[in-house]
């Protein structure tokens, strides 16, 4: 019995793996290439088990975040999770696509479980980056898939446990916050940091081990390449009718105004 779980479990594991790998373009990391950004970052995440009690004042809406180029970066800082846990992305409102899959660490330090948990295909490095193609101005959405204890349990075929930004379709449906984020520009490039908190439901401090502890460090990202806003509209160009005759307006009002002034 044991064998079949672990060979659906590997199949499972396989099918989304060859999705991630299909999307990204290029793969780095930060806090090795970096780590000084990297470590600022990382103070960004809150404690584990420490109810943010901030949290509605860093509220991200669903659809503000736009592309500032051709292509944008998704890195892993941390997870104090133990649920398994996908994060995925859309474009302009579009279908969901797999950003990064299998999202646990060895991170000791957020007292994370999963790496020797229910960490069945590894773990990801801290600070590990994917570069994905888009177009500037798109829209960019993210959202956290939470499987729960592992993949094979079901609830990887519905939206229960979907998680993202406000307003964000399908998302949230226990009504609930389960992202903030934090912009920050580091000289060059504009970053917004995403702390998503995996759990549906309210905390209960009658039962703080199995509700939701609401720390929103379950799974924690910095997103390279958006900015919080929106597109801003394209100049009007007047047609060149319009300009020569606004030039001949004009150029009429100085005339007379030197006439007037030579009286």
């Amino acid at each position: 019995m044991k064998s079949q779980v672990l060979t659906g479990l590997l199949a499972a594991t396989a099918t989304v793996a060859s999705v991630f790998t299909a999307n990204a373009s290029y793969a780095f990391n930060l806090k090795q290439s970096n780590p000084n950004l990297y470590n600022t970052f990382y103070s960004y995440v809150n404690g584990e088990r420490n109810e943010l009690t901030d949290a509605a004042q860093h509220k991200l809406d669903a659809g503000s975040l736009v592309a500032t180029g051709d292509s944008f970066d998704i890195v892993f800082m941390t997870e104090g999770a133990t649920y398994i846990n996908d994060l995925f992305y859309s474009e302009n409102g579009g279908a969901l696509k797999l950003g990064m899959d299998n999202i646990a660490s060895n991170d000791t330090a957020l007292a994370s479980f999963n790496s020797s948990y229910n960490s069945y295909n590894g773990h990801r490095e801290l600070g590990e980056g994917l570069t994905y193609q888009t177009q500037k101005g798109n829209v960019l959405d993210f959202f956290l898939k939470s499987f729960q204890w592992w993949k094979g349990d079901g609830s990887d075929y519905n939206l229960k446990n979907l998680f993202g930004a406000e307003g964000a379709a399908g998302a949230n449906t226990d009504g609930l916050q389960h992202l903030v984020a934090y912009d920050y520009f580091d000289g060059k490039d504009s970053w917004t940091l995403l702390g998503f908190e995996d759990i549906a439901g309210a905390k209960d401090p009658n039962n703080p081990w199995g509700t939701s502890d609401r720390d929103f460090n379950d799974a924690f990202f910095a997103i390279r390449g958006v900015t919080r806003g929106t597109t801003p509209p394209p100049a009007t160009v007047p047609e060149p009718g319009v300009t020569l005759a606004l030039v001949g307006i004009a150029g009429g009002y100085i005339a007379s105004r030197r006439r007037q002034a030579a009286k």
